[in-house]
C-alpha cells in the first residue's frame, strides 16, 4: 500500500528545514579555510573547532601565530583569554604586526550567558574561547548532560547562527589516547564540535621544541603536519611538512640519498635534505640505525667510543674508496698454513687451509675492512712488499 504525499504549501519549509533533494542539487561554495601554516581544512570559516593539548604545550602559542596572518588578511577576531595583561603585552610586541582587529576579553564562568551573547552580537568573524573551563558554566566536566548544555549553546548562538567561525581551547587528559580520546573530561566535546585539533609535543623531553598536529573531523580528510619553534622565543614557528615525511624509516632513505661516500658529519648531512628537514636526533638516529643494519659505515665504528672524537659518515659505496689509516702493531692477518708454512710463528690453527695470525705489521692498514686471503706465503709476502 502506497503512502500519498501530503499537500505542500508554501509555508512548510521554514528557516531551519530543508528539503534533502533541493540540498544535494542545490550550488553549494566551497569550503573557505583560515589558512594554518597555508593547510587547508583545519580551521574552516563558520564550523566550530576545539583545539585540546597538554598544559604548556604550545596552544596559545600556536594561536597567536595563525592569528596574527587571519588579521593581516582583514578578519576581526574575539579571543576570550585567561592569560593576564602583562603577559599578552609581552606576546603582542614579541611577536610583531598589527593588533588593531584583535579584541582580548576577560570573565569567568559566573558571566557565560553575556559573553556568549557579545561573541555572538559583536563585530568579529572569528571567536576564540582560551579555555573553556575559563568561561563556561559547568558544574562538573566529567558529566556529558552538564557539558552538552553549557557547550552546544555556544556553538549554536556563534557558529551555527551567527557564522562566526569558533575555536574552543582545552587540555588532553594526562592518560594520552589518540582519535580524540585524548582530549581531557566529557566526550561531549568532541561529539559537538565539527573539527577537533589535537596538539602534541614530539618526543619525550619536554623541551623538544617540535610539535605534531593531528586535525579531523565531519566531512574532511584527516591532516598531520609537524611544526618547530625556530628560536627560543617561540617568535617564529617552521612548518615541517607531514608527519610521514619525517618518521624514521623515511629519515634513512632520505639520509641514504644524501650521504657521499667521501664522508659527512652530521650536520653535512642534515644540512643536505630538503624541506621538511628532520633534526638533528632524527637524523643521527637514522644514520645510527643504518649504520647497525651495515648499509653505511662511521668513523669511530658502531660500538667505538666517540667521546672527544670526529664523527664521519660514509655512503654505501665507501667501502673501497675509504682512505688508507696508518696502524701499527700486532694485527690478525690471513697466512697459508699449508707446506710453505714458514716455521716460528705462532699458529692459530692446522692443516693446509689459510689462515690467520699475529704478525707484526707497520703502515696503512684498511682498519675496518677484513684483508683478502693469499694462496701462497710467497703472495703474502709480495703483498708486504
Amino acid at each position: 500500500m502506497s503512502i500519498a504525499p501530503l499537500p505542500k504549501r508554501e509555508d512548510d519549509l521554514a528557516d531551519d528545514e530543508c528539503n534533502g533533494a533541493e540540498l544535494a542539487s542545490g550550488d553549494e561554495p566551497e569550503l573557505e579555510s583560515l589558512p594554518v601554516f597555508e593547510q587547508p581544512h583545519i580551521v574552516i570559516r563558520g564550523w566550530a573547532h576545539v583545539l585540546s593539548a597538554a598544559p604548556k604545550a604550545g596552544k596559545t602559542t600556536l594561536l597567536a601565530h595563525v592569528v596574527r596572518d587571519w588579521l593581516g588578511q582583514g578578519l576581526r577576531i574575539l579571543w576570550l583569554t585567561e592569560e593576564p595583561k602583562s603577559i599578552w603585552r609581552r606576546r603582542l610586541r614579541r611577536l610583531g604586526g598589527d593588533w588593531s582587529k584583535l579584541t582580548l576579553k576577560w570573565g569567568d564562568p559566573s558571566r557565560d550567558p553575556e559573553l556568549r551573547e557579545r561573541a555572538a552580537t559583536g563585530p568579529w568573524e572569528v571567536v576564540i574561547v582560551d579555555t573553556m573551563r575559563q568561561f563556561l558554566k559547568v558544574e562538573k566536566w566529567n558529566d556529558d548532560a552538564l557539558v552538552a548544555a553549557a557547550i552546544r549553546p555556544w556553538i549554536g548562538a556563534v557558529s551555527r547562527e551567527a557564522d562566526r567561525t569558533l575555536l574552543l581551547v582545552h587540555h588532553n587528559r594526562k592518560g594520552g589516547g589518540e582519535h580524540g580520546e585524548e582530549i581531557a573530561d566529557s566526550h561531549e566535546i568532541l561529539a559537538a564540535v565539527d573539527i577537533a585539533v589535537i596538539l602534541k609535543r614530539v618526543g619525550e623531553d619536554l623541551d623538544t621544541r617540535r610539535r605534531k598536529v593531528h586535525a579531523f573531523g565531519r566531512e574532511i580528510e584527516d591532516i598531520t603536519f609537524l611544526y618547530e619553534m625556530a628560536d627560543t622565543d617561540a617568535r617564529t614557528l617552521r612548518y615541517l611538512g607531514h608527519a610521514d615525511a619525517v618518521s624514521l624509516a623515511q629519515v634513512q632513505e632520505r639520509v641514504l640519498e644524501a650521504l657521499g661516500d667521501e664522508g659527512m658529519t652530521t650536520e653535512a648531512v642534515r644540512a643536505a635534505l630538503n624541506e621538511p628537514r628532520p633534526s638533528r636526533r632524527q637524523v643521527l638516529d637514522a644514520l645510527t640505525a643504518l649504520a647497525q643494519g651495515r648499509r653505511i659505515s662511521r668513523e669511530p665504528s658502531i660500538g667505538a667510543s666517540v667521546q672527544g672524537k670526529r664523527v664521519t659518515w660514509f655512503g654505501p659505496g665507501a667501502n673501497l674508496a675509504r682512505p688508507l689509516t696508518p696502524m701499527s702493531g700486532p694485527c690478525q692477518v690471513p697466512v697459508p698454513l699449508g707446506p710453505e708454512y714458514e716455521p716460528g710463528r705462532e699458529r692459530l690453527n692446522t692443516g693446509d687451509q689459510l689462515g690467520t695470525t699475529a704478525i707484526p705489521i707497520q703502515g696503512p692498514v684498511r682498519g675496518s675492512h677484513t684483508p683478502t686471503p693469499f694462496r701462497s706465503l710467497a703472495e703474502f709476502n709480495g703483498a708486504r712488499r
